[in-house]
């Protein structure tokens, strides 16, 4: 992120694109941090259940105006370019292009999908309940999440049941159970699927101390030391 901020910055306003980004971390303060550190002031939007599917990052989109990808991990090395592609791609819009968007994943809703519902519906519903009910929603996310499971063994469900664990684990809601629970749902949706690097990174970051390949969040008392240093007060983490 830093780096296309940095090539970003060059450009004239004009010419800069608009920029937005996805994280897919278990918490939303710690990229909220790293973006007060590094000052940078554009949209950063949060998925911890990995809704955008992906098994790995970072990627990067460049899209037109009428929201159509023009192209996947654009190079860093040639952000004329890609400004380019961009006004090019904005020369030719009209509002006949605009791609209407679609409804909002997962579907807000109170309404328990009944004994009978099917997994999707099940881990639509948990989905749903976790972000948009905070706190207050997730021992109903967790159990929607086991009936879920009760009809798969999906490793997508299984990550998901251990964001909900562990989302459980760090709020006033904990069970003490909730912390090794969670390294067990992760630990088996990549025995299945051992090449998803989103599960197995959320697993050596929020796992056990010892399954770490590296310091994965040293640079936060770095982070601190100059925001401090600048007057500001730092984002409190959660963990």
């Amino acid at each position: 992120m830093p780096v296309w901020h940095e090539a970003l910055a060059g450009l004239s306003e004009n010419a800069r694109p608009q920029v937005a980004g996805v994280v897919l971390e278990q918490h939303p303060d710690r990229p909220r941090l790293y973006m007060q550190w590094q000052q940078m002031g554009w949209p950063l939007m949060w998925d911890p259940f990995n809704l955008l599917e992906l098994s790995a990052v970072p990627v990067t989109y460049l899209i037109d105006p009428a929201g159509r990808v023009v192209l996947v991990q654009p190079p860093i090395d040639r952000v004329d370019d890609v400004a380019a592609r961009l006004r090019e791609a904005a020369g030719r819009w009209s509002d006949e292009m605009a791609v209407e968007p679609g409804p909002v994943y997962p579907p807000v809703s109170s309404k328990d999908p009944g004994p009978g519902a099917a997994g999707p519906e099940l881990a639509d519903h948990a989905i749903s309940t976790s972000l948009w009910r905070g706190d207050d929603g997730l021992d109903e996310a967790v159990s929607f999440f086991r009936r879920a499971l009760e009809q798969t063994d999906d490793p997508v469900r299984w990550f998901q049941l251990g964001v909900a664990l562990r989302m459980r684990y760090d709020s006033p809601r904990r069970r003490p159970a909730d912390f090794s629970a969670a390294v067990e749902a992760w630990s088996h949706a990549l025995a299945i699927d051992p090449n998803q690097y989103i599960w197995r990174r959320r697993l050596q970051q929020y796992g056990p101390r010892l399954a770490k390949p590296y310091p994965f969040y040293d640079w936060i008392p770095v982070a601190r030391e100059e925001i401090e240093g600048r007057g500001d007060t730092p984002v409190a983490l959660a963990v």
